[in-house]
């Protein structure tokens, strides 16, 4: 026997505490790990997200807030993350529960070269590189040192950093990249420079680079991107970008190659989308579903889709939808602006929903399973300020009946997201 409850359940809103902006709601970097859980550097500190709980290690002495950046190591303890801040730079061992240790340095109880760490990456040799306001550091086994300016570093402070076969490449504020490449018998080599005019950089403040699959530099700068194939200063620049060109903005905060080698770039006016085969842009703003148009990093999870950093939350696109989660973790608040009515639950034929907005907004109503994985979305659109009446089949996105279980249905609506689980009986 059918049994359908005629209880109205409310909605509860799962998104963080709604943070104004310059808060924990700024976010500066994404990192998905091994285990597919995916951590996110705000400036109140970490949190990570294992596709359906949110846990928010906030900030404290060894992970402080402020975060720039997180990257990878595998060393002799196993995983580790290394996060620059502008505190220093903190190591976290963490396993599929979480963080298991951490240790931060600073100017005051390590050679750090300075407390404003930018950009971190570790080498083939785990040699640890970080971006400083002070120049480039580097952190052997035990031993802090760092590379002199004028010795393939540029003098000024150093915003992001680059790896591929032992070269490092250095972009800085305002005097272009500096080239330095590390011989284990006479240290580091081959010193070079790309910057305006002798090298097609836009600019010579470099907010980024990227080094795709085939070992091509990408830099991304406060006027657009270019692509170097070569280490020549002077040859090699076979792609340059600007807003001229299609590109959303030319301010290019972050760079990432997609699966099918599409270049996509984060700027602070939205997200473009490059196709290399034909070389035409997507753009991507707040008018297409992003909760901000300032893109601070992308990562790539192990489904192939894309996370985005931004300046109101976070974003992931799914290939069609921007689904947008404001940070929290720990906490459920009720919305002024939105509720909402889901019903029955359970449910063995068809859910019913009731959304109120009291703002025009684009819309989005979709259904996952408790692994964080898409089952179908069954709305999707612009929708006027008033009540929204949409019926779920229980179908999937191939028109198959789900089975039983308990999913999630989740609302999004502009930068806000709704969620609530729901029982499917058979």
């Amino acid at each position: 026997m059918k049994i359908i409850y005629s209880t109205i359940f409310l909605f509860m809103w799962l998104t963080p505490p709604l943070f104004s902006k310059g808060t924990a709601n700024v976010v500066k970097a994404v990192f998905v790990d091994e285990h597919g859980m995916k951590w996110f550097g705000t400036e109140k500190g970490l949190i990570r997200f294992d596709g359906i709980n949110w846990i928010d290690y906030g900030s404290h002495a060894k992970i402080p807030d402020q975060i720039s950046d997180i990257e990878y190591q595998f060393s002799d303890y196993g995983p580790e993350m290394w996060i620059g801040s502008d505190m220093g730079a903190s190591v976290a061992a963490y396993n599929i529960d979480g963080i298991t240790s951490a240790t931060h340095y600073n100017m005051a109880n390590s050679g750090i070269l300075s407390d404003a760490v930018y950009d971190i990456v570790v080498d083939s040799n785990d040699i640890r590189y970080f971006a400083t306001q002070e120049g480039l550091g580097i952190f052997n086994s035990s031993t802090w040192s760092s590379i002199a300016s004028g010795t393939g570093i540029p003098n000024a402070a150093v915003l992001s950093l680059g790896f591929k076969n032992d070269t490092i490449y250095a972009g800085s504020d305002g005097k272009g990249v500096g080239r330095v490449i590390r011989d284990d018998l006479d240290g580091y080599t081959g010193a070079s420079y790309y910057e305006i005019p002798w090298s097609a950089v836009p600019s010579n403040t470099i907010n980024c680079v990227y080094i795709d699959s085939k070992g091509f530099q990408w830099y991304g700068t406060t006027e657009g991107s270019s692509r170097h194939e070569v280490q020549h200063a002077q040859r090699g620049w076979d792609i340059y970008l600007t807003v001229d060109h299609g590109l959303v903005n030319g301010n290019v905060l972050s760079i990432l190659e997609d699966k099918d080698g599409d270049i996509w770039f984060g700027t602070e006016g939205g997200i473009s989308r490059y196709k290399l085969a034909d070389a035409q842009f997507t753009n991507y703003t707040m008018d297409d579903g992003l909760p901000d148009n300032v893109i601070y990093d992308i990562a790539m999870d192990s489904d192939q889709t894309l996370w985005f950093a931004t300046g109101n939350g976070v974003s992931h696109f799914d290939g069609a939808d921007f689904n947008n989660y404001l940070i929290n973790g720990i906490k459920s608040i009720s919305s002024p602006h939105e509720s909402g009515k889901i019903y029955p639950n359970p449910a063995a034929n068809e859910i019913h929903l009731i959304y109120y907005s009291e703002q025009n907004s684009y819309s989005t109503i979709t259904a996952f399973d408790l692994s964080g994985k898409k089952i179908e979305t069954f709305y999707k659109g612009y929708t006027p300020a008033g009540e929204l009446r949409v019926t779920w089949d229980l179908n999937d996105s191939k028109g198959e009946p789900v089975p039983a279980g308990i999913y999630v249905i989740s609302i999004q609506s502009g930068s806000f997201i709704n969620t609530q689980k729901v029982v499917v009986i058979r």
